[in-house]
C-alpha cells in the first residue's frame, strides 16, 4: 500500500517538485546473518511481518543564466521495520537523509562542466547500522568535432571520502566492517559517431512539437 502527493512548479529558469508519500509492505524482504559454524556467518533473506516507511522527496533547479545551473535534491523518510525470524529480532526504526546537489558551468557551445556532491546519513537497518557516505565527482565534457567526436574526462570520489562501514551488534553476534574501495578513479572517455543522420529541418521541426508536448504533458 502506497499513498503519495505531489507537487510541480516550473517558471523562468526554475523548477521545484516535491513530493510526500506513506508506504506499507507485508512479508517484506529483508536480509539476515547468523551464524555459521564457529567463525562463519551466513547471509540470507526472509520476509519480515512488515515495513512502513513515510518521507519525503524534494528536488530544485534553477538556472542563473546560459552559463552557469545548479540542481539539487533531498530526500528525508523514517522506516520501520518488525518482524521475528528464529528467534532473531528483526525490528528497526530510524529517520534516513540523502542529498545531493550538481552545478553546471557551460563556458561556451562546445564545454560543460559538472560537480556533483552526495551525502547520505547514518541509516539503521534489520540487525546492522550503517555510517554517513560524501563524496563529489568532477566531469568535464569538450565537442572537438561538431556532432562527430566529444571527449570526456571525469573524476570520481575528489577527496577519496567513499567508504562503506557497517557496525552490528545483537545477542547473535558483534560485528564492524569498514570497507575502502578504490573510489577516487581518472576517467577519459571518447566518443565517436560513425553513422550521423542529418534530419531535415521539417523533422526537426516535428521533433521540436513532439518535445514540447511531452513538457506540457510532464507538468
Amino acid at each position: 500500500t502506497k499513498v503519495e502527493l505531489m507537487y510541480n512548479f516550473s517558471k523562468n529558469g526554475t523548477s521545484f517538485n516535491s513530493s510526500i508519500y506513506y508506504s506499507k509492505f507485508s512479508d517484506f524482504i529483508a536480509q539476515i546473518s547468523s551464524l555459521y559454524g564457529d567463525d562463519a556467518l551466513m547471509l540470507t533473506y526472509v520476509n519480515v511481518e512488515r515495513s512502513n516507511r513515510a518521507g519525503a522527496d524534494i528536488n530544485f533547479r534553477h538556472k542563473f543564466s546560459n552559463v552557469i545551473n545548479v540542481n539539487s535534491g533531498i530526500s528525508v523518510f523514517y522506516g520501520e521495520t518488525k518482524g521475528l525470524y528464529n528467534g532473531i529480532d528483526l525490528s528497526s526504526s530510524s529517520t534516513m537523509w540523502s542529498g545531493n546537489i550538481a552545478l553546471n558551468v557551460i563556458p561556451d557551445k562546445r564545454s560543460d562542466i559538472a560537480i556533483q556532491y552526495f551525502y547520505s546519513s547514518p541509516a539503521t537497518f534489520p540487525q546492522f547500522k550503517t555510517r554517513s557516505v560524501h563524496f563529489m565527482d568532477i566531469a568535464v565534457r569538450r565537442t572537438l568535432i561538431k556532432d562527430r567526436l566529444n571527449a570526456s574526462l571525469t573524476l570520481s570520489d575528489v577527496f577519496n571520502t567513499r567508504r562503506w562501514d557497517i557496525n552490528s551488534d545483537n545477542p547473535i553476534y558483534r560485528l564492524s566492517n569498514n570497507s575502502k574501495n578504490q573510489s577516487r578513479v581518472l576517467w577519459l572517455g571518447l566518443t565517436f559517431n560513425l553513422n550521423m543522420i542529418q534530419q531535415s529541418k521539417s523533422q526537426k521541426k516535428d521533433d521540436e512539437i513532439e518535445q514540447q508536448s511531452l513538457i506540457r504533458i510532464g507538468y
